[in-house]
């Protein structure tokens, strides 16, 4: 019987099984799949032997109650990363662990595709993480799905304020007859040249005024 039980992580710690890129080499980790002849199989690896001897154990495999986050799934499942949840049975098989997810979702999930946490972990994120399951099942209408991942929907923007009338142009403004008299003087004296106080305006032709003019004593 083999020291080490399916899921769980190992080391290969000495002897290359073959060449790089055809079975573990030292250093190399990976995830026990089962035994064969008294070897272990391994996922990266899965038609290599691993003898025991050959291995050191790097992390126990997942369990029952055991809290996990989804660490790395393809990008086309429901499942995405980042949802926690807790293994409640175990199997034989590729998706040996059966996981129930925040929002009591439940999936067949392998050792590779999440991390064990611990329950405090799964306790901070279980609300977080039943919204958007619920989401994902399209019963929150408070959320939306982007790019197939779950996320607060985007606030409304706020109706813009109602455009305030600008004040009416002045059509017409009264002023006093004798403050036009002195500004006309002004211009007969200053600009016109002529010692003269301006005393009545006649209407004589249609744009054009006649000035009455007062010689300055």
């Amino acid at each position: 019987m083999s020291k080490f039980n399916t899921g769980d992580t190992v080391r290969r710690i000495r002897s290359h099984n073959g060449d790089k890129g055809i079975g573990l080499q030292i250093g190399d980790t990976d995830i026990v799949t089962g035994t064969r002849d008294g070897l272990c199989t391994t996922r990266k690896f899965p038609g290599n032997g691993n003898c025991p001897s050959n291995l050191e154990l790097v992390s126990s495999a997942p369990k029952v109650g055991d809290s996990i986050i989804v660490t790395d799934v393809p990008p086309y499942w429901w499942i995405k990363a980042g949802m926690v949840g807790e293994i409640t049975s175990i199997n034989a098989g590729t998706y040996a662990f059966n996981v129930r997810l925040g929002g009591n979702g439940t999936a067949s999930l392998s050792a590779e595709h999440f991390t064990v946490v611990p329950k405090e972990y799964l306790r901070d994120m279980t609300a977080f993480d039943k919204a958007r399951t619920a989401a994902l099942r399209g019963n929150d209408p408070s959320w939306m799905i982007f790019d197939g991942i779950a996320k607060p929907a985007p606030m409304k923007q706020p109706k813009p304020a109602p455009k305030v009338n600008k004040q009416a142009p002045i059509k017409s403004i009264k002023v006093d007859p004798a403050a036009i008299l002195a500004l006309l003087t002004d211009y007969v004296k200053g600009t016109l040249g002529i010692d003269a106080q301006v005393t009545k305006i006649v209407s004589s032709f249609e744009k054009s005024f006649d000035l009455v003019l007062k010689a300055e004593a």
